[in-house]
């Protein structure tokens, strides 16, 4: 790596070390990279500090010999910027988002359904997915399920067996041990123990295929990691045409939901009007648009999911529209690879010039 022949590529999804994890250490504030022994212990903390400041100086130092930099956010770019230090070699390349399949979904007859998409893990936070969609049932009262309503079985639903009649949260991940499946137990409990659970559907480790009916039939998409590096699930949905909602932070907020709709200082969301949605559907071409939503507490995802599920008419098919344009050309495998062979092309001119040289 010390050599100056020896060019060094790097492409990072998310920094090893980063000053949002020092600052969380530092704050004493307790997360999923702080445990709570940590958190409550002032030499733990120190002895935390030291180390995480000796591999950021380590990281650093290995970071900034490379020739060219690659990241797959904006998010991660500030990140790597400051422990790089070489701005000018360092640039946003968004990951290869497969979604050809998914961005032929009809758009239309979506059933009141709320998807989410990712791996049942602390850092994901499906408790606030939870705790939204409760508050959103206590809001809107005509949209809970009676205690006399027969249950909905998933497979039904996906067999067109039965019509859902209520809205219905279906939260779709992986587990990579029993660790992620007691998780996914918790999530359960925690939809009872709210009253809810008829409403709620935990399925784990569900096959490709099954995924793809969800996000099909379904009409709004949830997301609630703080701090999401990037998010390639979220461009799944959008590329479905779900109305999609995501965390607002880091990579959602900076690269994959933008413009959004969101939360104004009343608590409402600022919604747009019929007439720009027209607009939209009318010529796209130098129209902006929302292509999603974003929150931060179960308040505003709650809200986002009011409107997710209310939504009609040009609204409606202006975000699903919006989102599926900037999902299939930003996030595409064809920018990628154009963004990507621009960074190491000049790489391997001057390897072939070293090469000519000898």
């Amino acid at each position: 790596m010390l050599s100056s022949r020896i060019p060094v590529v790097s492409y990072t999804h998310y920094p090893t070390i980063s000053s949002d994890m020092q600052t969380l250490v530092s704050s004493r504030e307790a997360g999923v990279s702080n445990d709570p022994v940590v958190a409550n212990s002032q030499m733990l903390t120190e002895l935390k500090s030291v180390y995480y400041r000796g591999l950021a100086m380590a990281y650093a130092f290995a970071g900034s010999f490379a020739s060219t930099v690659m990241t797959n956010s904006s998010w991660t770019h500030n990140h790597i910027v400051k422990l790089f230090g070489i701005p000018r070699m360092t640039r946003v390349v968004y990951p290869p988002c497969d979604t050809q399949v998914l961005a032929e979904f009809p758009l239309v007859e979506r059933k009141s359904i709320i998807v989410s998409l990712a791996q049942f893990r602390p850092e994901k936070n499906h408790e606030l997915q939870i705790d939204a969609f409760a508050k959103f049932l206590e809001a809107n009262p005509e949209f809970v399920m009676p205690a006399g309503a027969a249950n909905v079985k998933p497979a039904d639903i996906l067999a067109s067996r039965v019509e859902p009649e209520y809205p219905l949260l279906v939260m779709l991940g992986g587990a990579r041990n029993i660790e992620d499946e007691a998780r996914a137990q918790v999530l359960r409990q925690k939809a009872e123990a709210l009253g809810i659970g008829r409403q709620v559907h935990v399925i784990v480790n569900a096959p490709w295929s099954d995924v793809q009916l969800w996000l099909r039939i379904g009409r709004v998409g949830i997301h609630t990691m703080r701090d999401e590096h990037f998010g390639i699930n979220i461009v799944e949905m959008m590329a479905a045409g779900l109305l999609t909602v995501a965390h607002d932070s880091a990579g959602p907020r900076m690269d994959i939901i933008t413009p959004a709709i969101r939360c104004a200082s009343d608590g409402k969301p600022s919604l747009p009007s019929e007439a720009d949605a027209r607009a939209y559907l009318k010529s796209s071409d130098g129209v902006e648009f929302p292509v999603g939503m974003v929150a931060t507490t179960a308040a505003e995802f709650a809200q986002m999911l009011a409107f997710g599920l209310r939504v009609t008419g040009p609204v409606e098919r202006a975000l699903q529209q919006a989102a599926r344009n900037v999902a299939t050309t930003k996030f595409s495998e064809a920018a990628f690879y154009t963004a990507f062979y621009s960074r190491f092309d000049p790489v391997i001119r001057w390897l072939d010039t070293q090469r000519s040289d000898d």
